[in-house]
């Protein structure tokens, strides 16, 4: 078998596809509704991830990833994104006020992004990176944010990006 390497190989399935096909159509639709086509989850541990510390430690990272990234990531969301939002744009000062804040969430929205006990949390990255080797791109960065996380937090990557 002979290997030329100067044939570029393609790894972007959706370069195959034409653009008059309704499913790509309602694709790209989702792409500009969710912001990307695909997601990675990055897990985020504390003993409390209602403490103040704990928040402004995944706005720290979230900020990082999103400034970093901006190449790879279209966007991130948290719980810490929906606390800022209820409280105009500051973290508050005790764990109880964000757990009132949390206890007004519906419950699909809330078990999505923290857990019952409140030692775990997600933040959903979102990438239009339709690309294999920019999705491991993306992973590998990932997994360089979860091994120089904030002081305040653990976090781990749950898995590499996958399509929406």
């Amino acid at each position: 078998m002979i290997a030329d390497p100067h044939i570029k190989t393609e790894t972007d399935e959706t370069k195959f596809i034409s653009q008059d096909v309704p499913a790509w159509q309602d694709l790209q639709t989702l792409k500009t509704i969710t912001g990307g086509i695909a997601s990675a989850n990055l897990l985020v541990e504390a003993q409390d991830i209602t403490d103040p510390a704990s928040l402004a430690g995944m706005v720290q990272l979230k900020q990082q990833i999103g400034t970093e990234q901006a190449a790879l990531v279209n966007s991130t969301t948290s719980v810490a994104d929906l606390i800022l939002q209820a409280t105009g744009g500051q973290i508050p000062q005790s764990s109880q006020e964000v757990r009132q804040i949390l206890e007004k969430l519906p419950v699909p929205i809330k078990t999505n992004l923290v857990s019952g006990d409140y030692s775990a949390a997600n933040i959903i990255v979102n990438t239009s990176a339709a690309d294999i080797g920019k999705m491991r791109e993306l992973k590998a960065k990932l997994t360089d944010y979860a091994a120089n996380h904030p002081a305040s937090i653990n976090v781990a990557v749950t898995g590499a990006p996958v399509m929406a």
